[in-house]
Protein backbone atom coordinates (compact mmCIF):
# COMPACT_ATOMS: atom_id res chain seq x y z
CA UNK A 1 0.00 0.00 0.00
CA UNK A 2 1.17 3.40 -0.90
CA UNK A 3 2.06 5.52 1.88
CA UNK A 4 -0.45 8.27 1.21
CA UNK A 5 -2.91 5.55 1.10
CA UNK A 6 -2.60 5.20 4.95
CA UNK A 7 -2.40 8.81 5.79
CA UNK A 8 -4.82 9.92 8.25
CA UNK A 9 -6.55 13.26 6.50
CA UNK A 10 -4.37 16.86 8.18
CA UNK A 11 -5.59 19.95 9.26
CA UNK A 12 -5.88 22.38 6.75
CA UNK A 13 -6.69 25.90 6.71
CA UNK A 14 -9.11 27.60 4.20
CA UNK A 15 -7.95 29.18 0.80
CA UNK A 16 -10.67 31.26 0.12
CA UNK A 17 -12.28 34.60 2.55
CA UNK A 18 -15.47 33.58 4.10
CA UNK A 19 -13.46 30.18 5.15
CA UNK A 20 -10.86 31.80 6.79
CA UNK A 21 -13.28 34.04 8.93
CA UNK A 22 -14.99 31.12 9.95
CA UNK A 23 -11.81 29.70 11.34
CA UNK A 24 -10.43 32.36 12.75
CA UNK A 25 -14.24 32.53 14.74
CA UNK A 26 -13.48 28.89 15.78
CA UNK A 27 -9.96 29.90 16.20
CA UNK A 28 -11.13 31.90 19.50
CA UNK A 29 -11.91 28.83 21.43
CA UNK A 30 -10.32 25.57 19.62
CA UNK A 31 -7.07 27.22 18.33
CA UNK A 32 -6.04 27.42 14.83
CA UNK A 33 -5.32 24.41 12.84
CA UNK A 34 -1.68 25.46 12.11
CA UNK A 35 -0.95 25.04 16.02
CA UNK A 36 -0.85 21.10 15.77
CA UNK A 37 1.41 21.04 13.20
CA UNK A 38 4.97 19.49 13.89
CA UNK A 39 3.80 18.41 17.70
CA UNK A 40 4.45 22.57 18.36
CA UNK A 41 1.44 22.12 21.06
CA UNK A 42 2.40 18.94 22.00
CA UNK A 43 6.02 20.14 23.05
CA UNK A 44 4.68 23.15 25.07
CA UNK A 45 2.13 20.80 26.46
CA UNK A 46 4.65 18.73 27.82
CA UNK A 47 6.95 21.22 28.67
CA UNK A 48 4.14 22.88 30.61
CA UNK A 49 3.15 19.76 32.64
CA UNK A 50 -0.43 19.73 31.18
CA UNK A 51 -2.10 17.02 29.00
CA UNK A 52 -2.25 18.10 25.45
CA UNK A 53 -3.10 21.66 26.23
CA UNK A 54 -5.25 23.33 23.96
CA UNK A 55 -3.41 26.82 22.85
CA UNK A 56 -5.99 29.37 21.59
CA UNK A 57 -5.52 31.54 18.97
CA UNK A 58 -2.66 31.04 16.72
CA UNK A 59 0.77 30.34 17.33
CA UNK A 60 3.70 30.12 15.15
CA UNK A 61 4.67 27.28 13.27
CA UNK A 62 7.65 27.73 11.06
CA UNK A 63 10.39 30.35 10.50
CA UNK A 64 9.25 32.91 7.85
CA UNK A 65 12.38 33.04 6.62
CA UNK A 66 12.04 36.10 4.24
CA UNK A 67 9.91 38.18 6.63
CA UNK A 68 11.21 41.16 8.43
CA UNK A 69 11.04 39.96 12.35
CA UNK A 70 9.31 37.30 11.83
CA UNK A 71 5.77 38.98 10.86
CA UNK A 72 3.99 37.15 8.82
CA UNK A 73 0.41 37.32 9.67
CA UNK A 74 -1.86 40.26 7.90
CA UNK A 75 -3.76 40.70 10.98
CA UNK A 76 -4.56 40.81 14.70
CA UNK A 77 -7.48 38.96 14.62
CA UNK A 78 -6.42 36.46 17.42
CA UNK A 79 -4.39 35.95 20.37
CA UNK A 80 -0.80 34.96 18.72
CA UNK A 81 1.93 33.47 19.95
CA UNK A 82 5.64 34.04 18.37
CA UNK A 83 8.64 33.36 19.00
CA UNK A 84 10.68 36.35 18.79
CA UNK A 85 10.63 39.83 20.93
CA UNK A 86 10.75 42.14 17.89
CA UNK A 87 8.23 40.37 16.29
CA UNK A 88 5.76 41.17 19.31
CA UNK A 89 7.43 44.62 18.66
CA UNK A 90 6.81 44.56 15.12
CA UNK A 91 3.04 43.89 15.94
CA UNK A 92 2.66 46.24 18.63
CA UNK A 93 3.89 48.96 16.57
CA UNK A 94 1.37 48.14 13.75
CA UNK A 95 -0.91 48.55 17.16
CA UNK A 96 -1.66 45.09 17.23
CA UNK A 97 -1.42 44.04 21.27
CA UNK A 98 -2.58 40.74 21.35
CA UNK A 99 0.84 38.83 20.17
CA UNK A 100 3.04 37.58 22.46
CA UNK A 101 6.62 36.08 22.24
CA UNK A 102 7.94 32.75 23.80
CA UNK A 103 9.88 31.31 21.72
CA UNK A 104 10.23 28.15 19.14
CA UNK A 105 8.69 25.28 20.51
CA UNK A 106 12.46 23.46 19.33
CA UNK A 107 14.20 24.75 21.74
CA UNK A 108 11.54 24.11 24.59
CA UNK A 109 12.62 20.00 23.31
CA UNK A 110 15.51 20.31 23.62
CA UNK A 111 14.92 21.86 27.17
CA UNK A 112 13.24 18.61 27.79
CA UNK A 113 15.55 15.87 25.62
CA UNK A 114 18.21 18.00 28.01
CA UNK A 115 16.53 17.22 31.40
CA UNK A 116 15.83 13.24 29.94
CA UNK A 117 19.90 12.61 29.58
CA UNK A 118 20.32 13.85 25.91
CA UNK A 119 23.34 15.49 24.25
CA UNK A 120 21.77 18.55 23.01
CA UNK A 121 24.90 20.27 22.30
CA UNK A 122 25.95 18.67 18.81
CA UNK A 123 27.80 15.19 17.96
CA UNK A 124 30.00 13.54 20.44
CA UNK A 125 33.19 14.35 18.92
CA UNK A 126 34.86 10.80 19.78
CA UNK A 127 32.25 8.92 17.90
CA UNK A 128 31.74 7.65 14.54
CA UNK A 129 28.53 9.00 12.94
CA UNK A 130 29.36 11.09 9.30
CA UNK A 131 26.07 11.07 7.43
CA UNK A 132 24.84 13.43 5.31
CA UNK A 133 21.32 14.62 5.40
CA UNK A 134 19.74 15.84 2.13
CA UNK A 135 16.93 18.27 2.45
CA UNK A 136 14.32 19.39 0.07
CA UNK A 137 13.69 22.59 1.67
CA UNK A 138 11.01 24.56 -0.44
CA UNK A 139 8.47 20.82 0.49
CA UNK A 140 6.30 21.00 -1.79
CA UNK A 141 5.97 24.63 -3.06
CA UNK A 142 6.26 23.33 -6.73
CA UNK A 143 4.23 19.83 -6.44
CA UNK A 144 0.68 21.47 -7.16
CA UNK A 145 1.76 23.93 -9.75
CA UNK A 146 4.67 22.72 -12.26
CA UNK A 147 4.40 18.75 -10.83
CA UNK A 148 7.34 17.84 -9.29
CA UNK A 149 10.07 18.13 -12.24
CA UNK A 150 12.17 20.56 -9.69
CA UNK A 151 12.31 17.71 -7.02
CA UNK A 152 13.66 15.51 -9.35
CA UNK A 153 16.35 17.34 -10.47
CA UNK A 154 17.11 17.61 -6.80
CA UNK A 155 16.91 13.94 -5.86
CA UNK A 156 19.24 13.40 -9.26
CA UNK A 157 22.08 15.51 -8.19
CA UNK A 158 21.73 14.03 -4.33
CA UNK A 159 21.78 10.67 -5.46
CA UNK A 160 25.15 11.35 -8.13
CA UNK A 161 27.01 12.83 -5.25
CA UNK A 162 26.00 10.08 -2.28
CA UNK A 163 28.03 7.33 -1.75
CA UNK A 164 25.44 5.27 -1.00
CA UNK A 165 24.74 5.81 3.01
CA UNK A 166 23.11 9.38 2.89
CA UNK A 167 19.46 10.16 3.30
CA UNK A 168 17.23 11.98 2.24
CA UNK A 169 14.56 13.90 3.63
CA UNK A 170 10.94 15.18 1.73
CA UNK A 171 7.85 16.57 3.01
CA UNK A 172 5.37 14.10 2.90
CA UNK A 173 3.33 15.45 -0.08
CA UNK A 174 6.71 15.64 -2.20
CA UNK A 175 7.33 11.96 -0.65
CA UNK A 176 3.93 10.40 -2.03
CA UNK A 177 4.21 12.40 -5.18
CA UNK A 178 6.81 10.08 -6.35
CA UNK A 179 6.32 6.58 -8.18
CA UNK A 180 7.75 3.19 -7.23
CA UNK A 181 10.25 4.32 -10.51
CA UNK A 182 11.07 7.11 -8.97
CA UNK A 183 12.36 5.55 -5.71
CA UNK A 184 14.01 2.83 -8.11
CA UNK A 185 15.92 5.66 -9.85
CA UNK A 186 17.88 6.74 -6.99
CA UNK A 187 19.71 3.80 -5.46
CA UNK A 188 22.30 5.85 -2.99
CA UNK A 189 19.43 7.48 -1.39
CA UNK A 190 17.48 6.51 1.13
CA UNK A 191 14.43 8.14 0.80
CA UNK A 192 12.77 8.98 3.79
CA UNK A 193 9.68 11.09 5.10
CA UNK A 194 8.70 12.12 8.65
CA UNK A 195 4.82 12.23 7.59
CA UNK A 196 1.73 14.20 7.84
CA UNK A 197 2.37 17.45 9.49
CA UNK A 198 -0.38 17.23 12.15
CA UNK A 199 -3.63 15.15 12.96
CA UNK A 200 -1.58 11.70 14.41
CA UNK A 201 0.54 10.56 16.55
CA UNK A 202 3.49 10.68 13.85
CA UNK A 203 2.84 14.49 14.00
CA UNK A 204 3.33 14.50 17.74
CA UNK A 205 6.82 12.90 17.57
CA UNK A 206 7.92 15.44 14.69
CA UNK A 207 10.52 17.59 16.22
CA UNK A 208 11.85 14.25 18.29
CA UNK A 209 12.70 12.82 15.38
CA UNK A 210 14.24 15.50 13.47
CA UNK A 211 16.25 15.90 16.46
CA UNK A 212 17.93 12.31 16.57
CA UNK A 213 17.88 12.86 12.63
CA UNK A 214 20.23 15.75 13.24
CA UNK A 215 22.28 14.35 15.84
CA UNK A 216 23.24 11.62 13.78
CA UNK A 217 24.53 13.94 10.94
CA UNK A 218 27.60 16.04 10.62
CA UNK A 219 26.23 18.25 7.48
CA UNK A 220 22.94 18.95 6.04
CA UNK A 221 22.98 19.61 2.11
CA UNK A 222 19.89 21.82 1.50
CA UNK A 223 18.37 24.30 -1.08
CA UNK A 224 16.32 26.87 0.50
CA UNK A 225 16.51 28.67 4.15
CA UNK A 226 13.87 26.13 5.84
CA UNK A 227 13.45 26.14 9.61
CA UNK A 228 15.68 22.65 9.69
CA UNK A 229 18.26 25.03 9.29
CA UNK A 230 17.94 26.63 12.49
CA UNK A 231 17.81 23.66 14.05
CA UNK A 232 20.32 22.00 12.35
CA UNK A 233 22.66 24.85 13.78
CA UNK A 234 21.83 25.05 16.76
CA UNK A 235 23.19 21.59 17.16
CA UNK A 236 25.83 22.70 15.36
CA UNK A 237 25.26 20.70 12.35
CA UNK A 238 27.49 22.17 9.16
CA UNK A 239 24.98 23.17 6.69
CA UNK A 240 26.13 23.17 2.94
CA UNK A 241 23.87 24.96 0.09
CA UNK A 242 22.79 23.47 -2.76
CA UNK A 243 23.32 26.52 -5.07
CA UNK A 244 20.59 25.30 -7.90
CA UNK A 245 17.70 27.62 -8.68
CA UNK A 246 15.70 27.10 -5.67
CA UNK A 247 18.69 28.86 -3.54
CA UNK A 248 18.87 31.67 -5.89
CA UNK A 249 15.51 32.35 -6.03
CA UNK A 250 15.87 32.42 -2.09
CA UNK A 251 18.83 34.49 -2.14
CA UNK A 252 17.62 37.37 -4.70
CA UNK A 253 14.55 37.63 -2.40
CA UNK A 254 16.46 38.27 0.61
CA UNK A 255 18.97 40.55 -0.75
CA UNK A 256 15.59 42.45 -2.54
CA UNK A 257 14.39 42.77 1.05
CA UNK A 258 17.71 43.83 2.56
CA UNK A 259 17.78 41.21 4.74
CA UNK A 260 22.00 41.15 5.26
CA UNK A 261 22.50 38.41 7.89
CA UNK A 262 20.15 36.04 5.99
CA UNK A 263 22.23 36.42 2.87
CA UNK A 264 25.19 35.73 4.66
CA UNK A 265 24.30 32.71 6.28
CA UNK A 266 23.05 31.37 2.70
CA UNK A 267 26.44 32.92 1.27
CA UNK A 268 28.18 30.51 3.37
CA UNK A 269 30.74 27.65 2.98
CA UNK A 270 30.10 24.63 5.07
CA UNK A 271 33.45 25.16 7.32
CA UNK A 272 31.84 28.76 7.84
CA UNK A 273 28.15 28.14 8.47
CA UNK A 274 28.34 27.31 12.26
CA UNK A 275 29.31 30.91 12.83
CA UNK A 276 25.65 31.57 12.49
CA UNK A 277 24.82 29.37 15.49
CA UNK A 278 23.85 32.40 17.30
CA UNK A 279 21.77 33.63 14.68
CA UNK A 280 19.83 30.45 14.63
CA UNK A 281 19.14 30.74 18.63
CA UNK A 282 18.23 34.48 18.14
CA UNK A 283 15.54 33.35 15.04
CA UNK A 284 13.69 30.44 17.42
CA UNK A 285 13.24 33.49 20.01
CA UNK A 286 15.59 32.09 22.44
CA UNK A 287 15.74 35.57 24.65
CA UNK A 288 11.83 34.98 24.83
CA UNK A 289 11.46 31.71 26.31
CA UNK A 290 9.77 30.98 29.62
CA UNK A 291 9.93 28.28 32.58
CA UNK A 292 6.85 25.96 33.26
CA UNK A 293 4.99 28.24 35.42
CA UNK A 294 5.19 31.27 33.09
CA UNK A 295 4.30 29.53 30.08
CA UNK A 296 1.44 27.67 32.04
CA UNK A 297 0.29 31.68 33.12
CA UNK A 298 0.66 32.94 29.62
CA UNK A 299 -0.92 30.31 27.85
CA UNK A 300 -3.53 29.89 30.49
CA UNK A 301 -3.15 26.47 31.50
CA UNK A 302 -2.78 27.26 35.09
CA UNK A 303 -5.35 27.69 37.92
CA UNK A 304 -9.16 27.61 37.72
CA UNK A 305 -9.73 31.44 37.21
CA UNK A 306 -7.20 31.45 33.95
CA UNK A 307 -8.56 28.51 32.77
CA UNK A 308 -12.41 30.59 33.21
CA UNK A 309 -10.39 33.34 31.57
CA UNK A 310 -8.89 31.32 28.23
CA UNK A 311 -12.73 29.10 27.85
CA UNK A 312 -14.79 32.01 28.74
CA UNK A 313 -13.69 35.96 28.93
CA UNK A 314 -11.11 36.28 26.31
CA UNK A 315 -12.86 34.64 23.88
CA UNK A 316 -16.30 37.08 24.10
CA UNK A 317 -13.64 39.75 24.37
CA UNK A 318 -12.03 38.60 21.34
CA UNK A 319 -15.41 37.98 19.59
CA UNK A 320 -16.31 41.64 20.41
CA UNK A 321 -13.01 42.78 18.93
CA UNK A 322 -13.21 40.60 15.97
CA UNK A 323 -15.33 43.05 13.47
CA UNK A 324 -13.74 46.43 14.34
CA UNK A 325 -10.19 44.29 13.43
CA UNK A 326 -11.73 42.81 10.97
CA UNK A 327 -12.42 46.14 9.31
CA UNK A 328 -8.97 47.90 9.74
CA UNK A 329 -7.08 45.21 8.47
CA UNK A 330 -9.90 44.25 5.94
CA UNK A 331 -8.08 41.48 4.53
CA UNK A 332 -6.83 37.87 5.81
Amino acid sequence: MAASGIRTKSVSTSVHRVGKIFQNLAAIWIGSPENLVYGNSAVLSHFAGVNHGRIPGRLQHGWPAHAHDGLYYKNDFLLTYVWRASTEQAARERGWKNFRAIGAPWLYLLKILEADGWDISGRNPDDNRGSVLWVYGRHSLEVSQVGNSRLILFLTEANANSDGKDICLLYFEDFDSLSPHDFAAFPNLEIVTLGQRSSSFVSDSHLVRIFHLLRASREIRIDHPSTLVLYALTMDVTISWIRNSSWVESLEVAQQLGLDDLVDLMNSSPSTSKLFRSFAFDHLGEESLKNRDELKKILRWGNGFQIFLAVIFFPILTLLCFPRRALRNFRI
